[in-house]
Order: C-alpha cells, then sequence, then structure tokens
C-alpha cells in the first residue's frame, strides 16, 4: 500500500538457485490483487527480468506493467545495472486494463532464446500484448523496429516499480509465487 508520488516496493531475486535458467526461458506465475488500476500516463512495472546483454555489458530488461491504465510490455538497454537512462526504451500496449477489485492468477513467459514474451490471465493468454521479437512503441523512433534481444536473465523483480509521479494512493497484493521452466498454470479456484 502506497501513497501517491513514485513508489517502489518489490521483492527482487538474483543469482543461484534460480539463476542462471536452463535454456534462459522463464514461467512464472503469481496470484495479484490490485484495487484500481491507476489512470494517468504514468509507467509502472510487476513483472521483470533483467541481466546483462549477450557479449556485451549492457543491462536489458523484459518487464510486465501498465500504462495509461492498460497492460503494458515494456524492453529497455541500460549502460549498466543502475544506469538511470535507457539506450533503447521500447513497449507493446494492450488494449485491456489490469482486473481489479479481485484476485488474479497473472502467468509470464519470458523466452531468451525466442525473443519472446507472452501474459496469461486467469489461464487465458493476452494475444494483443504478445512480443514476438519486437514491440510496436518506441521513446526513440529510430528503435522502432529493432528486435528484443534478451538479456541472459540473472535478476527478477515482482512487485510495483514506477516511473513517474501519481496523485493517487495505491493498493497491491501477491501471492503464491512459483518460477520455472515450463508453464506452471493457476491453481484450483
Amino acid at each position: 500500500k502506497a501513497g501517491a508520488g513514485t513508489p517502489v516496493a518489490v521483492i527482487a531475486k538474483q543469482g543461484a538457485p534460480l539463476f542462471p535458467i536452463a535454456g534462459n526461458v522463464m514461467f512464472g506465475r503469481v496470484m495479484m490483487w490490485l484495487t484500481a488500476t491507476p489512470g494517468g500516463d504514468y509507467h509502472w512495472n510487476n513483472i521483470q527480468a533483467a541481466g546483462t546483454m549477450p557479449g556485451a555489458t549492457t543491462w536489458g530488461k523484459y518487464g510486465w506493467g501498465g500504462q495509461f491504465g492498460k497492460i503494458l510490455a515494456g524492453y529497455t538497454v541500460r549502460t549498466a545495472q543502475t544506469a538511470t537512462t535507457a539506450t533503447m526504451d521500447c513497449s507493446n500496449p494492450s488494449m485491456s486494463a489490469f482486473p481489479s477489485q479481485k484476485w488474479v492468477c497473472v502467468e509470464w513467459q519470458f523466452d531468451g532464446a525466442m525473443n519472446e514474451m507472452h501474459l496469461w490471465f486467469d489461464g487465458a493468454l493476452l494475444t494483443d500484448v504478445d512480443v514476438v521479437g519486437m514491440g510496436t512503441r518506441c521513446v526513440s523512433n529510430a528503435d522502432l523496429g529493432k528486435p528484443w534481444s534478451a538479456p541472459a536473465f540473472s535478476f527478477l523483480s515482482l512487485g510495483w516499480q514506477q516511473y513517474q509521479g501519481s496523485n493517487g494512493p495505491l493498493e497491491l497484493w501477491m501471492d503464491d509465487v512459483a518460477v520455472g521452466t515450463q508453464r506452471i498454470g493457476c491453481p484450483p479456484p
């Protein structure tokens, strides 16, 4: 639970025994409750996997979150893990808002071998936000059409990471987290 501003509350895992993950392909599942989908134009992430880019020292990140009150897939590349400015910042927006006022089973796949991202809510694939190779929008038009090359995943964070200030309160709950190399599925209702 957080007030206005730029709230950050994440649980992060780096290194063994989760990483390196076999084949650089990660599936995950978490039960989430969001009191209300935030409106406004600010961007947030709930699920992020990151690591160094193959053959480089730059830091890449795949993320699931939202903007403009809708679900958003995001991709960034930075010069280092702690760098604040992205050298590539792209996204793929959905027409769907994150469900609120109920528990939702959220499943994800970050496929570093194929440069793909997939997201399911209560077992249903959100096809309009699927990422296969690249997204549809970038901060710099020069990055449109460039592949979303996956990093070697070595870092996972779950929670709320917000990038611009907001004026309202936020309440997000997460439970029953599982991560693996195959799709996990939702628990029985």
